[in-house]
């Protein structure tokens, strides 16, 4: 899935994904 490729690309933690996506958090959730 492209959105967590990006996701762990930019470093960004459990703690950032729903400040950095905050229309899909539970997709960057899935990503970690």
């Amino acid at each position: 899935m492209l959105i967590v490729n990006i996701h762990q690309a930019t470093g960004y933690g459990p703690f950032q994904t729903t400040l950095y996506n905050n229309e899909d958090p539970y997709l960057w959730d899935l990503g970690d």
